[in-house]
């Protein structure tokens, strides 16, 4: 089936992109809340749908999982679509926080990501990617994450009171790393799009942070806009925040109450063919549709190759 055609859009950028011998239309939903847009006729649309990102656990927390990741082809109507771009999760100073919000498009829904776990036995939820099990107290398993939207967060461990260690979130492309002994786990990598035109990584989970983990042992945020955890040599420190457009988790937030870092908002973008303008001279309207001029003229008896030059009564020019 051919591309669909968009009449009008709201809530997004567009931008046109050359991708080999073809220009395509891309509409990117980057803002909470979304938009609407409208097809005047129906056929395929290039789809991205990331949700939010899961926040980091408070008070030696754990890594927040990527918000889930769908990517694809889908056929649409010529009626208006709502899009759906979820929010991060939102990150607290003891124990977990609120999970991210879902992103949709045509009945396609993205996860989003699961909270790292917090304080001493908060456990941490599943989602797209899900959150990072706790080190401190009790070793906490990762959350798991979503068939085919994301991965499990990685295990904490706990290795007696001043070396437990928290596990990264997961991401779309990679569970979160275990923590080990006082190193905290990194997050889970996400995976690339080129939707764009641009190869970009989304959906990248958060690193894990310790009770007494020396600096440099915290966990990393994957790629695909984890945040980083944070070590337990300064505190209260917040976790780094999971990056907005993204769907990144939040990293851990350091002991004495450290916030975890705010998982980072998701992203839907969809893409189609940019239309072929009619040209003058070369298309013309045949009462239904722009359809090419023919290339043959009709003699009355067949049909042969217009000429390209004429004949002005002494040579063909």
């Amino acid at each position: 089936m051919a591309y669909a055609v968009v009449a009008s859009f709201s809530g997004a950028s567009k931008t046109t992109v050359p991708i080999g011998s073809v220009d395509y239309d891309v509409y990117e939903f980057a803002s909470t809340g979304g938009g609407t847009i409208t097809f005047s006729a129906g056929g395929d649309v290039d789809h991205l749908i990331v949700a939010g990102g899961g926040p980091g656990g408070g008070n030696i927390g754990a890594g927040g999982g990527a918000g889930g990741m769908l990517d694809g082809l889908s056929t649409v109507t010529a009626i208006e679509y709502t899009v759906t771009v979820g929010a991060g999760g939102a990150g607290v100073n003891n124990g977990a926080g609120t999970n991210g919000g879902n992103s949709s498009f045509n009945s396609i829904t993205s996860t989003g990501g699961g909270a790292g776990a917090g304080s001493t036995s908060v456990s941490p939820t599943t989602g797209g990617s899900g959150g990072g099990g706790g080190g401190y107290g009790s070793a906490l398993l990762g959350a798991s994450g979503t068939s085919g939207q994301g991965s499990a967060g990685g295990n904490g461990f706990a290795g007696g009171f001043q070396k437990g260690a928290c596990g990264g979130g997961g991401g779309k492309n990679a569970v979160g790393q275990d923590a080990v002994f006082a190193n905290a786990g990194d997050g889970g990598n996400g995976m690339a799009s080129s939707i764009t035109g641009s190869s970009v990584v989304y959906a990248g989970g958060g690193g894990g942070a310790g009770f007494d983990i020396p600096a440099g042992d915290e966990g990393l945020g994957g790629t695909g806009g984890g945040g980083d955890g944070m070590s337990g040599t300064d505190y209260p420190v917040a976790g780094a925040a999971g990056t907005n457009g993204l769907g990144g988790g939040g990293g851990g937030g350091s002991r004495g109450d450290g916030f975890g870092g705010n998982g980072g908002n998701g992203v839907v973008i969809l893409r189609v063919a940019s239309p072929v303008v009619p040209v003058a001279g070369i298309n013309y309207w045949n009462g239904t549709a722009w359809v090419e001029k023919p290339l043959k003229y009709w003699t009355g008896s067949a049909w042969v190759a217009k000429p390209l030059k004429r004949w002005n009564g002494t040579a063909w020019v």
